[in-house]
C-alpha cells in the first residue's frame, strides 16, 4: 500500500492530546466510500499507521481518527520556543542610541519578537515593554511605518521614549481627535479615537504596537473592532495583564495576532470550551467566565505568540530603583497655568542670577558697601520668589490633580498591586484620597499623631483591601515602612533630591523583595517636567557617589575626564566678605576639590539652564578649580562658597566632610 495518509481524507485541524501512550496528535475526518473500500483491503496497515474508525456493533460509521506521535524535531522546536518565551538574556546585537543600553532580558524579548512577527509582549509591569518594542524597530531597518495605539494618558510618554531610543530619524506625530496631524512615519493614537480616523484603518503599516492591550479585551467594543481592522506586517501587543479576570479575555488579542487560527467563530468557541469551561446555565445562556486546562493554555501561548517574564525573574539585572518622568494628558487651560508658572520662575531666576553677579563683583572688588547692598537686594528677590512660586506651584498642582487621579486609577484598575502616592499640599492629598475612595486609601500628613500615622501604615501593610497610601513628602517621607508596595508616584515634587530619595526609600527598605518603580507625574514643558528630569539626574549622581562601588577612586578620579577649559585668566584670591574664615584642613581641601570636579563633570558650560553644574558667572572659575591637582587656602575659600551655593547637587556625606551644616539639606 502506497497511499499518502495526509491526503487520504479531508483531515480537520490537528489537536494535541495527552493519552495513555503519551502526547499524540489527533486529526479527524469523515469517512468516504473510497476509504471504506481501502479499509476492508488494508485494515491492519492503516491501523499500524495510526488510523482508527468508530464502530457500532459490527458496523463502522462516523469519523476516522488519525493518531500520530509528536516528532522529536517538533518537540525540540517547541521546547526551544518555550525557553525563548521565558529567557532573560539573548546573544543578539540590537542598535541603541549612544549612552543607552538594553537590559539582557530586554534583548531576549526583542529576539523573540524578531522570530515571531506577531507577538504578545506580556512582561510584568515595569520591565520595559515599550523599550523592547522600540528595540524591534531599531533591529529591523525594513520597518518604515509604525502605528502606536495606547491610552490617551500615555501618548506623550510614547513620544518621549521613541525620541529617546530610536537610532534612525523617524519623525513622530501624535494624532488628536479632530485631526490626523503631519504625515510622519510614526503615528501615536489613543484607543478611543482609532475608529474615527479612516486613514489609520485603511493604511498598511509595517508595525502595529498596541500598548496596554487589555483595553481591547471586549470583542463587541468599538475600539476592539477598530484595532482588529488595522493591517500591519508585524504586530506587537503589550500588556502585563493579558488576562485581567478570565481566559475568555484573551480571544480578541489572539484573533489580532493569529487571525487564521483564532479569527473564526468556530475556533473561538473551541477556545471557550477547552479553556473557559463553557456551559449552558439554567436559562440556556452560555457561561464562558470559567477557566480550565490553564497549564496547557500557557504552553500553547508561549509556543506560538507570547513572551512573559515576571519582575522576580529579572530582579538581579534591575537597579534597586527605576525612575521615570510621565507626561500627563491635560487640556490647554492646564497647560497655560503650567506655562505661566515656568515663565515666572525663569524671570525670577534671571533676577536672582543678576543679584548674585553684583554681589560677587562687590566681593571680589572688596567694596563692602556695594556688597551689603547686593546682599539685601538678593534677600528681597528671594523673598518675593519664595512667596510667588509657592502660590504658583500650588495652582499648578491643583490644575493637574484630575490627570494625576486618572493615571493612578488606571494603574489600580489594571493590576492588583498597591500604590504609594506622595504630594506636597494637604488639599491635593485630600482630593486624591476622595477620588480613590474605592481602594480604601490611607493618608499621612503633617499634624497627625504618631498613633494615627502608625495605624495608617499598619492598615496599608497588613490588609489586602487597602491598596493606596497617600503621604506628604515631608511628613511621610521618613521613618515609615511601606514595603507592601513597590510602585511610587509623585503627584508633586520637592526641590531637594534627598527628600525624594527618602520618600522612595519608604518602599525600598528591608523586606522589599522587588525593585521600586518611581514615577514623577508632570505636564509636558512645565517647570515640573524640568525639575523632575533634573532631580532624577541628581539622585542618580548621589546614588552613584554613595552606593555604587568604586565610583570615586582614592586619587579623586572621576568616571570621565573633565574637558579642560583653556583660559588665561588666573584664579583671584577671594576673601569671604565680612567674615573671618578659619583655615581649611587638608581633608576639607581634598573634599572641596572632589566637589568641584563633580560639579564640573556635569556642567556643560551653561549651554542649557538645567541646574546641573555651575551657572554662567561661576562656570569659568569652577572649571579652573576642578582642574587643579590641589587647592590652596584661598582657592579652598572660593570652592567652599561654590559648594554652599550648589549644595543641592552634592552628596550629603561630602557636604558633612567639607563642613557644611547638614541642616541645610
Amino acid at each position: 500500500m502506497t497511499t499518502d495518509i495526509a491526503t487520504l481524507l479531508a483531515w480537520g485541524e490537528p489537536k494535541r492530546l495527552n493519552t495513555r501512550f503519551g502526547e499524540r496528535i489527533l486529526r479527524i475526518a469523515p469517512a468516504t466510500a473510497e476509504f471504506r473500500k481501502l479499509w476492508r483491503l488494508n485494515k491492519e496497515v492503516l491501523q499500524t499507521a495510526g488510523l482508527s474508525w468508530e464502530r457500532k456493533g459490527e458496523q463502522f460509521t462516523g469519523n476516522v481518527a488519525w493518531w500520530t506521535p509528536v516528532s522529536e524535531a517538533q518537540r525540540k522546536q517547541e521546547e526551544r520556543i518555550d525557553k525563548m518565551s521565558r529567557a532573560t538574556k539573548a546573544d543578539i546585537d540590537v542598535p541603541a542610541p549612544k549612552g543607552l543600553n538594553y537590559f539582557p532580558f530586554q534583548k531576549a524579548a526583542i529576539a523573540y519578537a524578531l522570530e515571531h512577527p506577531n507577538t504578545l509582549l506580556a512582561d510584568q509591569m515595569g520591565i520595559g515593554k515599550s523599550i523592547e518594542s522600540i528595540g524591534v524597530i531599531n533591529a529591523l531597518s525594513s520597518i518604515k511605518s509604525v502605528l502606536v495605539i495606547c491610552p490617551a494618558s500615555l501618548k506623550l510618554n510614547w513620544r518621549r521614549e521613541l525620541r529617546k531610543w530610536l537610532v534612525r530619524p523617524m519623525p513622530v506625530n501624535i494624532v488628536n481627535r479632530d485631526r490626523l496631524g503631519e504625515d510622519a512615519p510614526v503615528q501615536i493614537i489613543n484607543y478611543d479615537i482609532v475608529a474615527a480616523h479612516r486613514e489609520i484603518l485603511e493604511r498598511q503599516w509595517d508595525l502595529l504596537i498596541a500598548d496596554e492591550a487589555h483595553y481591547i479585551k471586549t470583542p463587541a467594543a468599538k475600539r476592539t473592532r477598530a484595532v482588529c481592522q488595522i493591517k500591519a506586517h508585524r504586530k506587537l501587543l503589550l500588556t502585563g495583564t493579558p488576562i485581567l479576570n478570565r481566559p475568555v479575555e484573551l480571544i480578541p488579542l489572539l484573533a489580532i495576532l493569529d487571525p487564521e487560527k483564532w479569527g473564526s467563530q468556530k475556533a473561538q468557541w473551541q477556545f471557550k470550551f477547552r479553556y473557559c469551561n463553557a456551559y449552558k446555565d439554567d436559562y440556556g445562556v452560555w457561561n464562558v467566565s470559567g477557566a480550565s486546562r490553564l497549564r496547557e493554555l500557557q504552553k500553547i501561548l508561549r509556543q506560538s505568540v507570547m513572551i512573559r517574564r515576571l519582575k522576580a525573574d529579572v530582579l538581579a539585572e534591575l537597579p534597586p530603583k527605576l525612575r521615570s518622568v510621565i507626561d500627563l494628558e491635560v487640556d490647554e487651560n492646564v497647560r497655560e497655568i503650567a506655562r505661566c508658572e515656568r515663565e515666572r520662575y525663569d524671570e525670577l531666576e534671571a533676577q536672582k542670577a543678576e543679584a548674585e553677579r553684583l554681589k560677587t563683583e562687590a566681593e571680589v572688588a572688596g567694596n563692602k558697601e556695594a556688597f551689603e547692598a547686593a546682599v539685601q537686594a538678593l534677600k528681597a528677590i528671594e523673598g518675593v520668589a519664595f512667596e510667588e512660586m509657592a502660590k504658583l506651584r500650588h495652582e499648578t498642582a491643583q490644575a493637574k490633580c484630575p490627570a494625576v487621579i486618572d493615571y493612578c486609577r488606571e494603574i489600580l484598575e489594571n493590576s492588583d498591586q498597591k500604590l504609594v502616592i506622595f504630594a506636597w499640599h494637604q488639599d491635593i492629598v485630600a482630593s486624591i484620597k476622595e477620588a480613590l475612595a474605592a481602594y480604601n486609601p490611607v493618608t499621612v500628613i503633617g499634624g497627625q499623631s504618631d498613633k494615627s500615622k502608625d495605624d495608617a501604615v499598619t492598615l496599608f501593610q497588613m490588609t489586602d483591601t487597602c491598596r493606596v497610601f497617600i503621604g506628604n513628602i515631608v511628613a511621610a517621607g521618613t521613618g515609615l515602612t511601606l514595603t507592601a508596595s513597590s510602585h511610587v508616584v509623585f503627584a508633586e515634587l520637592d526641590w531637594t533630591p534627598a527628600r525624594l530619595s527618602q520618600a522612595e526609600d519608604r518602599c525600598h527598605r528591608i523586606g522589599q523583595a522587588d525593585y521600586v518603580q518611581v514615577e514623577h507625574l508632570v505636564i509636558d514643558g512645565s517647570l515640573d517636567a524640568r525639575m523632575a528630569q533634573m532631580l532624577i539626574e541628581k539622585q542618580d549622581i548621589i546614588d552613584r557617589a554613595l552606593d555604587e562601588k568604586e565610583v570615586v577612586q582614592p586619587e579623586l578620579a572621576i568616571e570621565e575626564p573633565i574637558e579642560r577649559v583653556e583660559l588665561k585668566t588666573e584664579l583671584p584670591k577671594v576673601p569671604m566678605m565680612g567674615t573671618e574664615f578659619p583655615e581649611l584642613t587638608e581633608i576639607q581641601l581634598r573634599m572641596l576639590l572632589r566637589a568641584m570636579r563633580m560639579l564640573a563633570h556635569f556642567c556643560d558650560g551653561v549651554k542649557a539652564r538645567d541646574h546641573a553644574g555651575f551657572d554662567a558667572f561661576d562656570t569659568t572659575f569652577g572649571h579652573i578649580l576642578a582642574q587643579r591637582e590641589f587647592l590652596t587656602q584661598e582657592q579652598g575659600v572660593v570652592a567652599y562658597r561654590y559648594a554652599k551655593k550648589y549644595w543641592r547637587q552634592l552628596p550629603g556625606d561630602l557636604l558633612v566632610q567639607i563642613g557644611i551644616e547638614p541642616k541645610l539639606r
